[in-house]
């Protein structure tokens, strides 16, 4: 008997530490870890695959030494282009400012690169003129005290022998305006609009072929749907709002995807839900 408590005693602290072990690598695997998730949408207004890489919400994480791991990941998709979504950086922070820049100014020297700014990079006058600097296409800073300045870019990139239309809204302009009312959006060829908030119902009314956006952070913790989205919990049990935390959505005309992104902010608490580089790839489809 005696001999039994004793192994007891020796084995408790081993399984303490065991557990402890086991619950710090699911905890660190779920939250500086990527996973690539890939998707498909179809077109008529394309004649050759087009490969999108999508990121969002780094927060000025870094996965390997200056985004090594990220970079090595998006190098072999070999996208036709780069989109970020937003909040890059986040709010007051040097430190993240200069990675988000690393990362972009990096990118965009082998891909053409696109960005439309969240509420954390919004701001950052300091954060802009790094980025004008580089190759990175831009929303320019939205102008607080003229209300009417809408803050967008709008370029056309030819991939293969498709045209596309790329059109990117900063996070304050969102809110603010229909787009119809100030972007010429062309119907015949392919278009891509990027808006960091997933406003589905804005999206629709501007009509893009496909829209990109971040922000949610896939609800940072899945477990039966998100936990958290629009200030419900666990809104797949609790309400029948309609939920758009990650993935690919429809609206009429058009698609959406949104990216649950990278960062871990404001703490790193992803649960079944590990920082994603999203690729979209768009394909022919016949009339």
């Amino acid at each position: 008997m005696h001999n039994k408590q004793s192994k007891k005693r020796i084995a408790a602290p081993f399984i303490i530490i065991g557990a402890a072990i086991a619950i710090a690598l699911i905890w660190y695997y779920n939250n500086f870890t990527i996973k690539t998730e890939y998707s498909e949408i179809y077109s008529e207004k394309v004649k050759n695959d087009i490969k999108i890489a999508l990121i969002s919400d780094l927060h000025g994480m870094e996965f390997g030494n200056d985004n090594s791991d990220l970079i090595e990941k998006i190098n072999e998709e070999n996208p036709d282009l780069v989109v970020a979504a937003g909040d890059m950086m986040t709010t007051n922070d040097d430190e993240s400012r200069q990675v988000a820049v690393d990362l972009l100014s990096t990118l965009s020297e082998s891909y053409p690169t696109y960005f439309a700014d969240g509420e954390h990079d919004k701001q950052s006058q300091a954060f802009h003129d790094a980025l004008g600097a580089t190759n990175v296409v831009c929303t320019p800073m939205y102008d607080v005290e003229n209300y009417y300045n809408i803050s967008c870019f709008e370029d056309i990139l030819t991939v293969g022998e498709t045209d596309i239309f790329l059109c990117g809204v900063s996070y304050y302009s969102s809110f603010y305006f229909d787009m119809n009312d100030y972007v010429e959006k062309p119907d015949d060829i392919f278009s891509v609009f990027v808006c960091h908030i997933p406003q589905i119902g804005e999206f629709e009314k501007f009509g893009a072929d496909l829209t990109l956006s971040g922000d949610t952070h896939g609800g940072i913790i899945q477990l039966f749907g998100p936990a958290y989205f629009e200030g419900n919990w666990f809104p797949e049990i609790t309400s029948d709002i309609p939920i758009y935390d990650k993935g690919l959505f429809e609206y009429e005309g058009g698609q959406m995807y949104v990216t649950p992104g990278l960062g871990a902010y404001p703490v790193a608490a992803r649960f079944n839900n590990r920082p994603e580089l999203s690729i979209i790839t768009v394909k022919p489809r016949e009339n």
